[in-house]
């Protein structure tokens, strides 16, 4: 594969994806506008949302047939035999640390306004519901860590790294995988920084089994802190991006290194 080829998947992910669910969405939308009533709504986004996770499925089958993906059918692919427990303890630590290293990126703006002197606006936690958390839990905690790391990771880079060297190949593909998550700008750069540390995982075990799961770990503590994360977010808050809040994100990443350099200690062992 060379990097025209890795765009070209890239946009045809994009381009599918964001086409059908959008397309779909607006003539809901067109329907369903005659009635405004709430419970209109509401069902109107729950069938927004399952139409997103069957897009991405069809999106996902067909870029893996097209580009000729067999690695999701290999059993070894998602084989549990010989997983490390101390690997997915040092996952969990590069999650943890993840999370905290990368809330400059989401804080942004907020970080803008305090340098500005704009009063900060207390946290108010949004309350998600019931049936919208069961579609984000399928779409983020079972459709993107298998599809996503299987096609941006043991496919796009491991295809990339026979042709380019390894920096060039995790920089291209990890791109790549930022750019699906848009539009959602404030996403892309941390998607980015994602995808360098998947592709350092999978360097490292040799098992995309493991970034599998480093994905599907970062999207469980990104679940958790949508639905229970009030304190947590009202507790970073309290520092109003002074000192402490710098401390906080300079302890992230000095967890995300901790834990990579471990799994490397521990893949030798």
């Amino acid at each position: 594969m060379n990097i025209y080829k890795a765009f070209l998947l890239t946009a045809i992910i994009i381009g599918l994806d964001y086409g059908l669910d959008y397309g779909i969405a607006h003539l809901l939308k067109l329907y369903f506008e005659s009635n405004d009533s709430l419970e209109t709504l509401e069902a109107l986004y729950q069938t927004i949302s399952l139409i997103n996770i069957l897009f991405t499925l069809i999106t996902y089958f067909i870029v893996i047939k097209v580009f000729e993906i067999t690695a999701i059918w290999n059993k070894e692919t998602f084989s549990t035999k010989s997983i490390k427990a101390s690997h997915i303890i040092y996952l969990i630590i590069i999650a943890t640390g993840l999370e905290l290293m990368e809330r400059p990126f989401f804080d942004f703006k907020l970080i803008l306004d305090k340098i500005h002197d704009i009063p900060l606006e207390p946290y108010s936690h949004y309350e998600r519901e019931n049936i919208t958390l069961v579609y984000l839990s399928i779409s983020s905690l079972i459709v993107a860590p298998i599809f996503e790391e299987i096609i941006f990771r043991k496919h796009m880079f491991t295809k990339l790294a026979q042709k380019y060297s390894l920096n060039i190949s995790i920089l291209i593909s990890s791109f790549c995988f930022a750019l699906i998550h848009l539009p959602s700008y404030r996403n892309l750069l941390p998607t980015f920084i994602v995808g360098i540390i998947c592709c350092l995982i999978y360097i490292k075990t040799k098992r995309i089994i493991y970034t599998i799961t480093f994905h599907f770990i970062g999207n469980l503590s990104w679940l958790i802190l949508i639905i229970f994360g009030e304190k947590y977010y009202s507790w970073i808050y309290r520092f109003e991006f002074g000192f402490m809040y710098w401390v906080v994100v300079c302890f992230g990443l000095l967890l995300v290194i901790f834990g990579l350099k471990k799994i490397t200690v521990a893949n030798k062992v």
